[in-house]
């Protein structure tokens, strides 16, 4: 809406003005303002971003954002370059991309692949009892 559109504008100059040598560390703070709709922080998120942007908690959120608002594809593509900036560090990506491959694009053999990469490469995070229990279920879903 309109509304919001101006909304996003205003918190785009203010940040602009207090953050100007910390674009984007200001967009971020700007995106997780509880005050703003989802669309209005995948909005100030995308904005944030550019072209080669190395910050994977960014493209994190805006796989979230995009997730979250329906766009599928575009999330995907935003937890794939977190998954390649931090394999590491953001083993919800891993759980989150599978998820999208599997139920979006009724891949179970990608998205079995995709944990089988995550569990490897968070080894000791919380999250890797749900990676072995997704896995299971997408590796049943194969056959």
């Amino acid at each position: 809406s309109e509304e919001e559109h101006r909304l996003v504008q205003r918190y785009l100059r203010e940040f602009d003005l207090l953050f100007s040598d910390w674009r984007e560390i200001g967009m971020y703070y700007a995106a997780a303002n509880s005050a703003l709709t989802d669309a209005q922080r995948l909005e100030i998120t995308r904005l944030s971003l550019t072209p080669d942007s190395r910050d994977p908690s960014l493209t994190f959120h805006a796989g979230w954002f995009s997730e979250k608002g329906g766009d599928a594809s575009l999330a995907r593509r935003y937890y794939e370059r977190t998954i390649t900036l931090a394999p590491s560090e953001y083993p919800a990506a891993y759980l989150r991309l599978a998820g999208i491959l599997h139920s979006v694009y009724r891949d179970s053999a990608q998205a079995a692949e995709i944990l089988r990469r995550g569990i490897r490469a968070c080894a000791f995070a919380p999250e890797r009892e749900e990676m072995l229990k997704r896995l299971r279920e997408y590796e049943a879903a194969e056959h």
